[in-house]
């Protein structure tokens, strides 16, 4: 028990400089932010996803990687079933394409390029290395 309350303030602490430091400089740039917008930047912050994108290509160039780990979060937080789903929404959502990083619609990538990356995030396991972050940094 000791242990748990240092590690539950460190999280809490985290939540609430988002919630009273980010989240209303976020919301004078680009306007009010929905539960799920919140939720997916939480989710980006906590993560870290971007840390365990390869610097090395294996399929496709390193452009737009980080903006990619993002937007396969985007996904899970969604719920979308398909990637065409993801990038039709990215591409009519201004919110969301910022909250992934992309500032304009024609700077998502094609369907092809988000299967092929994708499926490397899938083969590099990013998801579990950045929930095995996690656990070590708040949880242990």
């Amino acid at each position: 028990m000791r242990k748990t309350i240092p590690l539950l303030s460190k999280i809490w602490l985290k939540v609430i400089n988002l919630e009273q430091s980010l989240f209303p400089k976020l919301e004078e740039s680009i306007g009010s932010l929905s539960p799920k917008e919140e939720k997916l930047i939480k989710i980006i912050d906590f993560a870290g996803i971007e840390r365990f994108v390869s610097n090395v290509p294996i399929t496709n160039s390193h452009k737009d990687r980080d903006e990619m780990a993002h937007a396969f979060v985007a996904k899970k937080v969604y719920n979308f079933h398909t990637k065409r789903e993801l990038i039709d929404r990215l591409k009519n959502d201004r919110i969301l394409r910022l909250l992934c990083g992309w500032r304009h619609y024609n700077e998502i990538p094609s369907e092809s390029k988000f299967s092929g990356v994708f499926k490397e995030f899938s083969q590099q396991s990013i998801a579990t290395k950045a929930h095995d972050i996690f656990i070590e940094n708040f949880l242990e």
